[in-house]
């Protein structure tokens, strides 16, 4: 992503740092949650920030003004929205740049899940994971991400991560969305729904 946006050799190497760092406790939130599930007592982005935090070895290596954008991104990739006392425009390209890959990531990795491949079947044995609740139906029409708390079913999780073009920070991210045909991807596993009609045109009015 930084390379498509035409960054400088030194940021292209950072924003690649913080790819690497941004899920370093996902292992230990397996571990003890048995889950990749964010709650209460366990926020990967925090964690994870406080766990960078206390490695004096990689502020080292990249020194502060460095290291203090690497915790600011990290904490901040997986929040519903960007903490608006950030100010410094560096720190939040970073923060925007890995909140957009890990969403294209996302979807990416939910496209060749297990699960996915097993949507018809999971759907069809439970008729209410065919539902879409009010908030997310909310948040097509308005194009507006939806939180993670507000997901009740399996069709609100493939409404959930489409409503993540909504969020795109860069240009780029969405050409990339595009590019990939995410929407026909996911939109296929949503064509029995009655309110496929609805939400594909709300996607599409978007995206045009």
């Amino acid at each position: 992503m930084a390379k498509k946006l035409q960054w400088s050799k030194h940021d292209v190497n950072l924003a690649y740092l913080i790819g690497m760092l941004h899920d370093i406790c996902r292992f230990d939130q397996i571990k003890e949650t048995d889950s990749f599930r964010d709650s209460k007592d366990f926020e990967h982005g925090d964690i994870g920030h406080d766990l960078i935090k206390s490695h004096e070895l990689i502020k080292s290596l990249v020194g502060k003004e460095d290291f203090d954008i690497i915790l600011h991104a990290v904490k901040q990739h997986n929040k519903l929205r960007v903490d608006p006392r950030i100010k410094d425009k560096r720190t939040l390209n970073f923060c925007h740049l890995i909140r957009d890959a890990d969403k294209l990531d996302i979807l990416y990795t939910v496209l060749h899940s297990y699960e996915i491949k097993n949507f018809k079947e999971i759907t069809k044995k439970d008729p209410k994971e065919k539902i879409i609740s009010k908030t997310i139906m909310y948040n097509i029409h308005n194009h507006k991400i939806t939180d993670n708390k507000h997901k009740k079913t399996k069709v609100d999780e493939l409404c959930y991560l489409l409503g993540f073009m909504f969020d795109f920070h860069f240009k780029k991210s969405l050409e990339i969305f595009k590019e990939k045909k995410y929407l026909d991807k996911y939109l296929k596993y949503l064509k029995d729904n009655p309110n496929f009609e609805d939400i594909k045109n709300s996607y599409l009015k978007y995206l045009d």
